[in-house]
């Protein structure tokens, strides 16, 4: 089967679809499929680019064609994009698109009906109610320019959880729906770094313990909820740190500004983003790993620190409900007070903490690896009802 994966750019800073869309292709791959990513050229972060595909196992048998991010008018219209597609849609099975609105992605649509060949959508969250309130008209005329009919058009819309595929149906959208989680390569995880690698990295961590949260700094993600969480937290854990791993998506200042004004300057650690060896550091020197979002599809950061049989504390709104079915960790509402106490409860015990762990590495392990939801997503296509 020759498959397809449209995606806007392959940069690691934009979180965690391209990294999702890497490891699917290269799983797919590794089954024996032929594969190709279509993107835009990341242009002035080509080596981000390259080092963070270097580092999912198996990528080099996916063919990853760069398209020429174009003027102002392709920008709007895709019709550079469109015509750089066509000249790799020959002899394709199926085309997997990874997000909306994008020009690049509608383009592809476009040119996968005019040929008659099927195409899937995963929609990464953006059909949220609380996405489409972001940019709320513009976004309205996007589906009414012709997203919906893009979207009404596909064999099925792929989601990473019941309660995604429950706000889509509600929207109006018939189109099928598949539910197929991300997931992580387990060789990743085998020779994880030194516990203390990470500490001995940054003085004022060492002999520490620490919470850790990976992810763009982002209003989505809950970081003032967590930071409140962290000060109720420290009340009576005054040994612990907070570390914050991850670009700027726009709220570094507004944190800065919270953190002195609670003093928490220097037990909240605002990082920045790691990749490869140095991500693994931070996670294997962790006690716990917390992540407070406002929404989530499927949060591969959640996902990596469980397979480093990590505790974790997490919202509902993560929409990771195997964490508790598993004991695998917490899930809690969006409540500072609610998280701390979580928090509390995973640091007061060990022998419980070091329980919880293996259970979340447990979980991984049978059932979050790409090689399996790669061969979930291979029988998707097959028999959707559109049948690509």
């Amino acid at each position: 089967m020759k498959i397809i994966h449209a995606i806007d750019s392959l940069d690691p800073a934009l979180g965690g679809p391209p990294m999702c869309v890497a490891g699917l292709a290269a799983a797919q791959a590794g089954l024996g499929h032929e594969v190709l990513i279509y993107c835009h050229d990341a242009l002035i972060r080509r080596d981000e680019v390259r080092a963070a595909m270097s580092r999912i196992p198996g990528i080099e048998r996916v063919s990853i064609v760069y398209c020429p991010v174009g003027g102002t008018f392709n920008k709007l219209t895709g019709m550079l994009d469109a015509r750089y597609f066509e000249k790799i849609l020959g002899g394709t099975d199926v085309i997997h698109i990874h997000g909306i609105w994008r020009p690049i992605l509608k383009a592809v649509c476009k040119r996968s009906m005019y040929a008659g060949v099927g195409y899937v959508v995963t929609l990464h969250g953006m059909l949220h109610p609380w996405a489409l309130q972001q940019k709320k008209w513009r976004k309205k005329f996007a589906m009414w320019a012709g997203w919906k009919k893009a979207l009404e058009g596909a064999a099925f819309l792929h989601v990473l959880n019941k309660d995604e595929a429950s706000y889509i149906q509600c929207i109006g959208l018939d189109t099928h729906i598949e539910v197929i989680p991300n997931g992580v390569f387990l060789t990743q995880f085998e020779n994880l770094p030194a516990k203390d690698e990470f500490g001995n990295s940054y003085p004022e961590l060492k002999y520490r313990s620490y919470i850790l949260f990976i992810g763009r700094l982002h209003y989505v993600k809950g970081l003032d909820v967590l930071v409140e969480a962290f000060r109720l937290f420290i009340e009576s854990n005054m040994g612990v740190n907070l570390v914050v791993v991850g670009p700027d998506g726009g709220e570094r200042g507004s944190l800065e500004q919270l953190l002195k004004a609670l003093g928490l300057a220097d037990r909240v650690h605002l990082i920045g983003p790691l990749y490869g060896r140095d991500k693994f550091a931070a996670l294997a020197g962790a006690s716990c790993y917390c992540q407070p979002s406002r929404q989530e599809g499927f949060s591969i950061a959640i996902t990596e620190a469980m397979a480093c049989g990590l505790p974790v504390v997490i919202t509902k709104n993560c929409n990771f409900p195997e964490v508790e079915q598993a004991d695998a960790g917490e899930v809690v509402d969006l409540d500072a007070k609610k998280i701390g106490k979580a928090l509390q409860r995973i640091f007061e015990d060990a022998q419980r903490r070091k329980i919880i762990g293996n259970n979340a590495k447990n979980l991984v392990i049978s059932r979050f690896t790409w090689p399996c939801i790669a061969g979930q997503m291979i029988e998707a296509y097959r028999y959707a009802p559109k049948h690509v």
